[in-house]
């Protein structure tokens, strides 16, 4: 009887530290700048300390600004599962806020608040037209119409985070060989998202049109799909990425960053060579078709010296490149 009062007791005891040490945490969700004048939006999930997100509504959710101390109820969507709250500012200013959760009348679960920085801003616009430079000669210079289809501008400070000797460049070319990535898939290992700050615009008759919130350096990168058209993409201060990004390259060098000195609307245009863009990729595109036209040239004459071979030949010339097409590897 007693074996089965201290088994009986071990297991409440444990079931009561279980409880005493469940966490309800609440991550808040926002975007890096707000405009000045404008209603936006901050978002907030709940989840406990294994990492399991909270579907339900039993809790309410509060947002603090904490230069002074106001606090407002968060509104609990049933469909997307968060809390949402509408935040507007007049000035430019950098709003210090909380995010905190309450259950009322549970005693036994702790709470984590999270804290952060809203950054209300007046953008600006900044139209960038890309011309083609000619013997390094900007008299001569012609619009790159279709050429790219994304512009995206980072931060002088972090656009030099990456080691120097980053090789992410090989996903995009080598891509095109068989098996490359995950062995015996036909697809790649999945990418991770460059979540680095960036303000990007699409391209439109070879200039876009980017919106900024503050001055300083901006490197600038260029991207080239494979698809034609516009992607869906529902960042706004991530730049697109897709499996199908041809290039992503720096078309200013580490030495000339454009140089935004006022926040007032302005142009710029930018002379370069396809060279400049991505020397890496450009070698690579041709050193793929270098390979390609190679193993055709082969496969042709070893085919031909058969018996028979010539008509095979023939067939194997014609289909090659159609095949490659539908591989995806041109």
């Amino acid at each position: 009887m007693k074996n089965k009062i201290l088994i009986f007791t071990l297991i409440f005891i444990i079931n009561i530290s279980f409880v005493l040490s469940t966490t309800y945490n609440i991550q808040a969700s926002w975007d890096n700048y707000f405009d000045t004048n404008t209603f936006e939006n901050v978002f907030a999930y709940t989840y406990v300390n294994d990492g399991s997100l909270i579907s339900n509504n039993s809790y309410t959710a509060y947002f603090t600004d904490l230069t002074d101390n106001s606090s407002t109820e968060m509104y609990w969507d049933n469909v997307t599962k968060l809390f949402s709250v509408t935040i507007n500012s007049t000035d430019e200013d950098d709003m210090n806020f909380r995010v905190s959760l309450r259950n009322q009348g549970d005693d036994n679960i702790s709470y984590v608040n999270n804290t952060g920085i809203l950054k209300f801003r007046d953008p600006f616009n900044v139209k960038i037209i890309l011309w083609k430079k000619s013997n390094n000669n900007s008299n001569f210079a012609e619009r790159y119409d279709n050429n790219f289809a994304y512009i995206y501008l980072q931060s002088w400070t972090t656009a030099f985070v990456n080691p120097v000797m980053d090789m992410s460049y090989l996903d995009t070319s080598f891509e095109w060989l068989p098996l490359y990535g995950a062995l015996g898939t036909t697809s790649r290992i999945p990418k991770v998202i460059d979540t680095t700050e960036s303000f990007w615009a699409p391209i439109t008759n070879g200039e876009a049109e980017i919106k900024l919130y503050e001055f300083g350096n901006y490197s600038i990168y260029l991207l080239s799909q494979d698809i034609q058209g516009n992607i869906t993409w529902n960042y706004e201060f991530i730049y697109p990425q897709t499996d199908h990004t041809k290039y992503k390259g720096m078309l200013t060098g580490k030495m000339s960053p454009i140089n935004i000195v006022e926040e007032d609307d302005q142009t710029w245009d930018i002379y370069f060579s396809i060279w400049e863009v991505n020397k890496m990729d450009f070698v690579f595109e041709i050193g793929k078709y270098i390979v390609l036209i190679i193993i055709w040239i082969i496969g042709l004459l070893v085919i031909a010296n058969l018996p028979g071979g010539a008509k095979a030949a023939v067939a194997f010339g014609t289909a090659y490149w159609p095949v490659m097409a539908l591989l995806g590897w041109l």
